[in-house]
């Protein structure tokens, strides 16, 4: 983690390479949104526990469904068809 971090990374997650190679292959627009709940190590190499990610899950949860909420209305109103067509 170190190596990563001198490199400037602070959030390495799950891939979802898979996903967007196939939806590129479908002309499918792709967007991921991440909600970070672990650091894969903390300061001084401590082991970040089950309990601390369900923590940060029920502190930042409300967020995250309120941002995802706010996109998918988003996108809906730009894929209305509008009252002038």
């Amino acid at each position: 983690m170190e190596d990563l971090r001198t490199l400037g990374y602070s959030v390495i997650g799950m891939t979802t390479m898979a996903e967007a190679k196939m939806a590129k292959q479908l002309s499918i627009p792709l967007a991921t949104v991440c909600l970070v709940t672990n650091a894969a190590q903390k300061e001084g190499g401590a082991k970040v526990t089950d309990e601390e990610v369900q923590q940060i899950v029920r502190k930042r949860g409300e967020d995250f469904v309120r941002l995802l909420r706010a996109a998918v209305e988003t996108l809906a109103k730009a894929a209305a068809p509008s009252a002038e067509s």
